[in-house]
């Protein structure tokens, strides 16, 4: 058996093959979520039915073009599954024996392969509305609506940046309904602006409340010797960056995208000059401001930096 899952070929042939069918599957239900607002804006159930199935499924598009042991499902999978998905055994004849997993985690897994997966933890209405749709439960038209948008948003970010389904022009995929997939992908943004700015006064808030007879010279150094909280993956780590709430040093989190070396071609180097970052999040220990990829996108702090290396003190691998 051993010997057989290193058969590359078979893992490849999975690997397309589970691409393809559920790429399938996405494209068909984001397109009837689409049709479906559009047409019959009272039917909340089939927008939000249709809006979790195709984030589900394309994310699992994605994830199985990676490489098909990404879908498996460590608590429910059967042999059948682990056969199928580490290429040991082929996709004919699999039927429903074959178990992947859920859409929370499959979101979850695609923001651990692309940290900048555009996925934040609220997100997941789109899977409790497809849950509630699906089985009878009530479905809130705003439910639905903020279903809709996730999978708009989640489609669009795939299609622009996986590889395999890239095409340059993401509205293309929503042919006719190309416009009401442009408004409902601005009016995110514009969402995520709103609730970030929302989270910067409240942090403003409860900073002022907290520390209004502190120097304020005091609360600077006392912030810039704090060390920062680990990060939330293996991929990240910290650079200090004022904090739009209460203006001390807080945490910028990122990935590196480059190293850049001063001098001209063939010059040789024993250091770096700079590191070329793209922030994936922000934490400020002294006010308690946090906020997600979507959220630094919309408010202007989602661009790369050059930073100094030598100021990054907690480069990888990152160590508390």
């Amino acid at each position: 058996m051993f010997k057989e899952v290193k058969n590359s070929t078979q893992v490849r042939e999975t690997s397309v093959l589970l691409s393809a069918q559920f790429l399938r599957t996405g494209m068909k239900s984001a397109r009837q979520a689409l049709e479906i607002f559009i047409a019959d804006p009272d039917d909340i159930e089939g927008v939000a039915l249709h809006s979790g199935i195709a984030v589900e499924a394309w994310c699992k598009a994605s994830l199985a073009g990676e490489n098909p042991i990404l879908l498996i499902d460590r608590r429910t999978a059967n042999d059948a599954t682990l056969r199928i998905l580490s290429g040991v055994d082929g996709m004919e004849g699999a039927g429903y024996e074959l178990r992947t997993i859920g859409g929370v985690e499959v979101c979850h897994r695609m923001s651990w392969i692309h940290p900048h997966f555009p996925y934040i933890s609220s997100d997941k209405v789109v899977f409790e509305a497809r849950n509630a749709a699906a089985h009878g439960g009530i479905v809130e038209q705003q439910a639905s609506l903020d279903a809709l948008r996730v999978m708009v948003k989640v489609v669009n970010w795939i299609c622009c940046n996986d590889i395999r389904f890239k095409n340059g022009v993401p509205y293309a995929l929503w042919e006719e309904q190309g416009e009401a997939a442009e408004r409902l992908d601005q009016s995110q943004l514009k969402e995520n602006g709103i609730r970030a700015r929302a989270r910067i006064e409240s942090a403003h808030r409860s900073y002022s409340e907290r520390f209004s007879t502190f120097d304020q010279i005091e609360l600077r150094r006392m912030s810039s010797q704090m060390s920062p909280p680990h990060p939330a993956d293996e991929f990240s780590f910290p650079i200090s960056y004022e904090c739009p709430a209460c203006r001390n040093p807080g945490w910028l989190y990122c990935e590196e995208v480059a190293s850049i070396v001063e001098g001209g071609s063939g010059e040789t180097r024993d250091r770096e000059d700079s590191i070329s970052v793209s922030p994936l999040s922000f934490r400020c220990q002294l006010c308690g401001l946090e906020l997600e990829s979507a959220e630094l996108g919309a408010i202007d702090m989602g661009e790369s930096l050059e930073v100094p290396a030598a100021l990054l003190v907690y480069r990888l691998p990152y160590n508390n």
